[in-house]
């Protein structure tokens, strides 16, 4: 949720009509970093936020020591980056030319529903982009991808949808990633995952089972610690 005036006046030209409502809540985002990047030593690791949106993935670890870093195009959504004091690099996120020149770049990469697989026009196209998407990072480094693949509707029944979906799932497979799919349906609810079709994601790098998550999401809220009203002021003064 942004607060401050002049980030609610920045985000009124996003491009998306989610990004460009100030209201938006941050709960999903504190459930990703709890689950899966508190238990990993951050300091230093640059990460990629693949279309950033309120920037609060970024804004869930601003106490690890991991640097942040946007890749947006929507003018908007790169100044409230700035704004927060985010580095942002400006890219289309379907530009393999220029993620291709990112390669081996970041520590980690961070995509929830950033990109619609229906974008590319055959499987060649396909797997050239996922291939360049995780290239990005580090061989030792750690990944969290969900695709949005396309809103729930009818198109989510014909066979092109069909073909994404195992396309996706064999390549992260094959890319030694997690996979979860509709079978942990309560796992893609609590990261805010059930606006796409189906709800995919895919981990590398954490070593979790679904089993794991879960016991971590039904401890609920971590203990307050010393760290928690540095985290609250920083919110309350950065948004």
């Amino acid at each position: 949720m942004l607060t401050k005036a002049e980030e609610i006046e920045c985000v009124k030209t996003a491009w998306e009509p989610g990004i460009a409502d100030p209201s938006r809540g941050r709960e999903d985002f504190e459930r990703i970093a709890a689950c899966f990047f508190h238990d990993l030593n951050l300091r230093g690791a640059r990460i990629l936020d693949l279309g950033p949106g309120h920037y609060d993935f970024g804004n869930s670890l601003s106490d690890s020591g991991a640097v942040v870093v946007g890749y947006e195009l929507d003018p908007a959504v790169i100044k409230l980056g700035q704004l927060k004091g985010f580095e942002v690099i400006e890219g289309n996120v379907y530009d393999v030319e220029h993620l291709n020149s990112l390669r081996g770049s970041f520590d980690g990469l961070f995509c929830r529903g950033s990109f619609n697989s229906r974008n590319f026009e055959d499987t060649a196209a396909h797997q050239t982009y996922l291939k360049t998407l995780i290239s990005v990072v580090k061989p030792e480094g750690f990944s969290w991808i969900s695709p949005c693949n396309d809103p729930l509707g009818d198109l989510a029944s014909d066979t092109e949808f069909d073909r994404i979906v195992i396309e996706q799932i064999e390549f992260f497979r094959k890319s030694n990633f997690q996979v979860y799919d509709e079978s942990d349906d309560d796992l893609a609810s609590a990261f805010g995952l059930s606006s796409t079709a189906p709800r995919l994601l895919f981990t590398k790098g954490f070593e979790l089972t679904p089993e794991d998550i879960r016991r971590k999401l039904s401890a609920g809220p971590a203990e307050p610690s010393l760290l928690s009203p540095l985290r609250n002021l920083k919110r309350w003064l950065f948004g």
